[in-house]
């Protein structure tokens, strides 16, 4: 009966994250709230999905992969834009800088990410 209500507790606090070109899991972090892990070995070079859309202005669409993606001062990935920042229309896709482990935590550094919001402590001066 312990396993079971273990095993239940676990799929109700992990997630699998949508539209993303590998197995990512939502699940609590040690960071900070909730985080986004490798769920198979992500081998370095590949592209994990698209993180965040700007439609023109102040207008954005954050899909899971980058609404719960946390910081890390050595991150796995890295945030890369697929147009000039300047422009008002824009995405920006995760790429793995190393080799992930399954079950390790995906982390970018917020301070290389300038066009995004800045939480807390990262925020940009």
């Amino acid at each position: 009966m312990k396993l079971l209500f273990e095993n239940w507790r676990k799929y109700l606090n992990e997630s699998h994250v949508p539209d993303t070109n590998v197995v990512l899991i939502i699940k609590p972090s040690d960071i900070h709230g909730k985080g986004i892990f490798a769920g198979e070995h992500v081998s370095k070079g590949t592209e994990l999905g698209i993180s965040h859309v700007r439609r023109g202005g102040d207008n954005w669409d954050i899909p899971p992969l980058g609404k719960y993606h946390n910081h890390s001062d050595q991150p796995n990935c890295v945030s890369v834009a697929d147009a000039p920042l300047e422009g008002e229309k824009y995405s920006r896709k995760m790429v793995a800088s190393r080799d992930i482990p399954a079950g390790e935590e995906v982390t970018v550094d917020y301070k290389l990410q300038p066009d995004l919001e800045q939480p807390g402590e990262w925020a940009i001066q």
